[in-house]
C-alpha cells in the first residue's frame, strides 16, 4: 500500500524510509500513514470534487496550485518505495520552493536488492472513482512536464510509469518510458504515448491505452543513486 494518507501544506516533509509500497503504487487501495500511527503535520483540506476540473478537460494534471498532496485536478500525490517487494530504498517527498519554483521534491536513495530498487512519486488520474478509475486522454499525444535533477552525475536517467486498464498486476504491470536529465537545470520533457513499452501481465503485445489511463509515476529506478527530482508542473500535450 502507499505510504501517505495525510500530508500537509507547502514545506511539509514526509520521510518514507520505512514506507511499505509497491512498484506501481497502491493499485487503488486506500493509503495509510507509515509514521508509527502519528500525524505530526498539517492536513491538506480538499475541496468538493465538483470544484476541480479533470485533467483530460483542462490538459493539466498538476500545476501545484493546491495544498500538498492535492493536485490541481483533484487527485492526490503519494510516495512509494520498494519495501513491500523486499527492497531497501528510501526517500522523502516535500512541497517547497525549489530553485525558484514551487515543486514536488522527491529525494531518493535507491538501493537495488534482488533486482529491485525504486523510489517514486505517483498520482491517480481519475477524479471520481465512483464513476470511473480511468480517464480518456486519447485526444492528447502524450505527457509533458517540467523537472529539475540534482545528484552526483552530470546526467541521470529516470522513468515514467503509466497504468491503464490492461495492467493486471498492481505490483509490476505498467507501461514505461525513460528520460535523461542534465543536472542543475530546469528541463521540459515531452513523452509521446508511442514510446511507452509494456512490462508485466496484461501489457504484453499491447500499446498503452490512452483512453483508459489510471495512474502515473515519476520514478528513480533500477540502480544505486542518491538523487533529488523536483517537479513543478505536469500536463497532457497535443501536437
Amino acid at each position: 500500500m502507499a505510504f501517505l494518507k495525510k500530508i500537509g501544506k507547502v514545506g511539509t516533509k514526509v520521510d518514507f524510509t520505512h514506507a511499505i509500497g509497491v512498484d506501481e503504487g497502491s493499485g487503488g487501495e486506500k493509503t495509510s500513514s507509515s509514521l508509527d500511527g502519528k500525524c505530526e503535520h498539517d492536513i491538506a483540506i480538499r475541496k468538493a470534487a465538483q470544484a476541480y476540473t479533470s485533467c483530460v478537460e483542462s490538459g493539466t494534471i498538476d500545476d501545484l496550485s493546491e495544498a500538498f498532496p492535492i493536485t490541481s485536478s483533484g487527485t492526490r500525490w503519494a510516495g512509494v518505495t520498494d519495501s513491500l517487494m523486499g527492497g531497501v530504498s528510501s526517500g522523502t517527498l516535500v512541497r517547497e520552493n525549489f530553485n525558484g519554483r514551487i515543486s514536488n521534491v522527491l529525494t531518493a536513495k535507491v538501493r537495488p536488492k534482488n533486482n529491485i530498487g525504486f523510489v517514486q512519486m505517483v498520482t491517480d488520474l481519475a477524479l471520481d472513482h465512483s464513476v470511473s478509475n480511468t480517464v480518456d486522454a486519447s485526444q492528447y499525444e502524450g505527457l509533458e512536464f517540467d523537472v529539475f535533477y540534482t545528484g552526483d552525475a552530470d546526467k541521470e536517467k529516470f522513468n515514467v510509469h503509466l497504468k491503464d486498464s490492461n495492467c493486471l498486476h498492481k505490483k509490476s504491470s505498467s507501461y514505461r518510458a525513460t528520460f535523461e536529465l542534465p543536472s542543475d537545470k530546469w528541463t521540459t520533457v515531452k513523452l509521446p504515448w508511442t514510446i511507452f513499452n509494456g512490462f508485466g501481465p496484461g501489457t504484453e503485445g499491447n500499446i498503452v491505452d490512452q483512453s483508459n489511463l489510471r495512474r502515473i509515476g515519476l520514478v528513480a529506478y533500477g540502480r544505486k543513486m542518491d538523487v533529488t527530482l523536483a517537479l513543478s508542473s505536469i500536463r497532457l500535450f497535443k501536437n
